[in-house]
């Protein structure tokens, strides 16, 4: 595992009568989205865009001042759903998605009452959602054509 990247901060955008709060902080998180995704591993934009964004809670990760990942939270119940986790190209394999899900696990923990966390994980990538605890659960499936996997952690 690489070390923590320096430099790094996490904003937290949180939607108030489907208005975000910083409109450019969270179309930075959808640009990311879009750049991982829709262009790199064609997902539909309407996939992606699929109505839950105002009912989330986005992380945008920074390097400097430059938007490198994101990802958002939906608080269902007791359950803190992690979705659209998305680190730039020039980004991945270097540390900086164990940045954002240390901090995502951290924040989940200590500010929401969720006692589970649950993810759908492509099927490539679920490896490193297991370095966080979590662990797989029934089938392989597809979503957007991509093979995936739930998973879960007990918080």
């Amino acid at each position: 595992m690489d070390s923590t990247p320096n430099g790094l901060n996490i904003t937290k955008i949180l939607f108030t009568n489907s208005i975000p709060s910083n409109e450019e902080l969270f179309k930075a998180c959808i640009e990311i989205r879009r750049k991982v995704f829709v262009i790199g591993q064609n997902v539909s934009e309407e996939r992606d865009l699929d109505g839950l964004d105002q009912d989330s809670i986005h992380y945008l990760l920074l390097d400097g001042n430059y938007p490198v990942g994101t990802a958002r939270v939906r608080i269902v119940d007791e359950k803190a759903k992690i979705e659209r986790v998305a680190i730039i190209q020039e980004k991945s394999k270097k540390g900086f998605g164990t940045f954002l899900m240390t901090h995502i696990l951290e924040d989940i923990k200590s500010n929401y009452k969720s006692k589970v966390a649950e993810l759908g994980s492509q099927l490539y990538i679920s490896k490193f959602y297991k370095k966080f605890g979590f662990v797989e659960e029934g089938e392989v499936f597809l979503d957007a054509n991509i093979d995936h996997i739930y998973m879960k952690k007990i918080l």
